[in-house]
This record gives structure tokens, sequence and C-alpha cells, in this order.
């Protein structure tokens, strides 16, 4: 049988590497993150100082040092909108400011606006129907929502795939280490969220 994108994901990131953490959001609550590329990153005198392509960390971050049109988005992994529909169906309601900060913290990662484009839930792709494990369809949100941690696996796979697809120039070291950071830093957050 050969191994499907997302279990190649998992035996390279997480049984096959020797990975020691030490390229993980060291403060997942939205301090420094690790950095990829050759330009490096870090903040600088008060003034947006950009984030690199791969770079992992919360969205709020990301955003907050993004430079405006620098043909880069932050990705949410999983989508924002199955984690606050996961959150939701977990708390019941919650405030605006709470949605916010909940769509601030989510793990995002830094990658191009081709690579984005061709993520499994950008646009209207949120709304695909698609198998539910029950025998049964829903609407990728929801099925998303009910497992948070199965939706982060799928979105790194076709992340992955598309790295190799469309973007072949990104080292693929880069790209595994990052990979592993949103793993780690999702594993973190979902257990602090009582997502797992």
């Amino acid at each position: 049988r050969s191994e499907t994108q997302s279990e190649h994901i998992r035996r390279t990131t997480r049984d096959n590497r020797e990975f020691d953490g030490s390229h993980t959001d060291s403060n997942p609550g939205g301090g420094g993150t690790a950095h990829h590329g050759p330009t490096g990153g870090g903040r600088g005198g008060g003034r947006r100082s950009g984030v690199n392509e791969l770079e992992v960390g919360s969205y709020g971050d990301l955003q907050n040092r993004a430079r405006p049109r620098d043909g880069m988005q932050h990705d949410h992994i999983p989508s924002k909108a199955a984690l606050l529909r996961a959150l939701q169906q977990q708390r019941r309601r919650m405030t605006p400011a709470q949605r916010r900060y909940f769509e601030n913290e989510a793990t995002a990662i830094e990658i191009s606006d081709a690579l984005h484009y061709r993520s499994r839930t950008y646009g209207g792709r949120q709304n695909q129907q698609i198998p539910d494990g029950n025998g049964s369809h829903g609407p990728r949100v929801d099925v998303d929502a009910d497992d948070v941690d199965t939706a982060m696996w799928r979105d790194l796979a076709q992340f992955w795939e598309n790295t190799r697809s469309y973007r072949n120039d990104l080292d693929e070291d880069d790209v595994l280490d990052a990979i592993q950071e949103v793993v780690n830093r999702n594993r973190d957050l979902f257990a602090r969220l009582n997502l797992i």
C-alpha cells in the first residue's frame, strides 16, 4: 500500500526526524516565533519588520508584523472557521472580544498568496460537501470542526503537496520544520482549549 501525503508528513516529522523543539514558538500566546528564509525576521524599533515565508506563530503576531502588499498571507491551520465552530460547539456562546482573541491566538503559517489560494479551505471550499466519517457528507467546515486535529493534518497534507507541486523552490527541510512547528503549537493550543 502506498503512503498517503498525510501519512508521509506524520512519519517524516514525528518518527524519522530528530526534532528537538528548538524551532518552535517559545510563547504560544503570541510572543516570539521561529524564522525561516534568508532574510531572518524579528522586531525592530516600532516599525513592522515583516514576516518570512514559512514562519509559524499566532495569527495575530504574524498579522501585526506583516508588511502591506508583500505577496504573503497568514494561513490559519486548521482553518479559522473550523476552529471557531469547534469552540462554539464547546462553549455555546462567545462574545465578539472572545472571538477576536481566538482568531488571533490560532496557529498560522506565512505563505505566498499562490499557496494560500491552493489550500483546502480557501474561500468557498469551506462549504464543499465532504465525507464526515459516519457514512454521510457535510460541509468541510463542520467536518473539520468535529475533529480539529484531523483537520490540521489534512490541511498540512495539502500544504505539503502544494509545496512540492507549485512551489518546489522551497527547501524541503524548511517546509518540514514549519509543518512540525504547526503541529507542536497546535498540540499545545488544542490542549489548552480542551479540543483534544
